[in-house]
């Protein structure tokens, strides 16, 4: 493990976080969600955003690793439109701080004092008159002088997202630079093609994937890609759904197409009406969509093992014991 990197407080938006993302907070916030076609807001990389009006409010966030030991940063990237850093005043009540406004790639970088491993930020109005504080997401990092090899995660995953979702964020280009990623997984199909069979779009699927491809290239042409195909589902829990074939095999199009990787989650499952075998091991629940925490667990360490296994074997061919 690196950085913290990228996060966003989700519950503060009233929707579920994972449970590495803890946060408190002070004021009356609203969510706002990408992947909502009634919501429609001013999104950035994460896709989703918190808002408030009231004229003092606070945040406390901090992030914890797989053993729930928190992890320690000391640089701050504030994802926020910029007129709100003109008309909200910001304070780091963690730690003494500097601060530099990065606009270009949308977000506002504190450099703190120490290391710490929670962040207490407060939001006040510089005059009664302005309007609501938007936030974006936050970036939790390592000042050179403390940075560390590793891995630092990026989770900018949003409940009922689809690949139509991201592209409404007209920030999400710019604060993708705010991020620049080495390799981007990518595993958004299952909501696109949470629909009757005929209904599913293959070709405009691809071409969006295609934009995602393009617009992260932008940021980091040699960014690596691996998709992840979509876990067995049934349709209205009465229908194996035959869409996540197309989706199977839209994923080998763009990993060849874009140079990626695929892992098929979808074969390794069992394949079309697996997911009532999963089911009927409490691996799945009953909407037949959603695997359990035990489901996704055991997802998480079969491509761990694919992805480990995979790098051995390239590893032994190129002679790099």
């Amino acid at each position: 493990e690196a950085e913290p990197g990228f996060v966003f407080p989700y519950k503060i938006a009233g929707t579920n976080s994972p449970r590495s993302v803890r946060c408190q907070w002070t004021g009356n916030w609203k969510g706002c969600r990408s992947a909502l076609s009634t919501d429609n807001c001013e999104w950035g990389v994460s896709g989703i955003n918190a808002s408030t009006s009231d004229s003092l409010v606070s945040i406390k966030l901090w992030v914890t690793n797989h053993d729930t030991i928190s992890r320690k940063f000391d640089v701050v990237r504030l994802f926020t439109p910029a007129d709100n850093m003109d008309s909200w005043n910001m304070q780091v009540d963690s730690v003494s701080f500097t601060h530099k406004h990065i606009r270009k790639h949308g977000y506002t970088e504190f450099s703190l004092s120490e290391l710490t491993d929670t962040l207490r930020m407060t939001f006040s109005k510089k005059h009664l008159e302005v309007g609501s504080f938007l936030l974006q997401g936050f970036y939790l990092g390592l000042s050179e002088k403390n940075a560390m090899p590793g891995v630092t995660y990026n989770a900018i995953g949003v409940n009922g997202a689809g690949t139509y979702s991201y592209l409404r964020g007209e920030d999400f280009q710019k604060q993708m630079n705010g991020i620049n990623p080495d390799v981007v997984v990518f595993g958004i199909g299952v909501n696109d093609a949470n629909v009757p069979e005929g209904d599913f779009n293959s070709a405009l699927y691809e071409a969006r994937y295609d934009s995602l491809v393009s617009i992260i290239r932008s940021v980091n042409p040699d960014c690596a890609f691996l998709f992840i195909t979509n876990n067995d589902t049934y349709y209205q829990k009465r229908y194996p759904n035959k869409n996540a074939i197309k989706v199977q095999e839209t994923m080998r199009r763009l990993a060849i197409k874009h140079g990626g990787a695929v892992y098929d989650l979808f074969d390794v499952m069992g394949g079309l009406g697996s997911i009532t075998k999963w089911k009927n091991a409490s691996l799945a629940s009953s909407d037949l969509i959603h695997l359990t925490k035990e489901g996704y667990e055991l997802q998480a360490d079969m491509m761990f093992t694919a992805i480990r296994n995979a790098l051995g074997d390239f590893m032994d061919s190129q002679g790099l014991q």
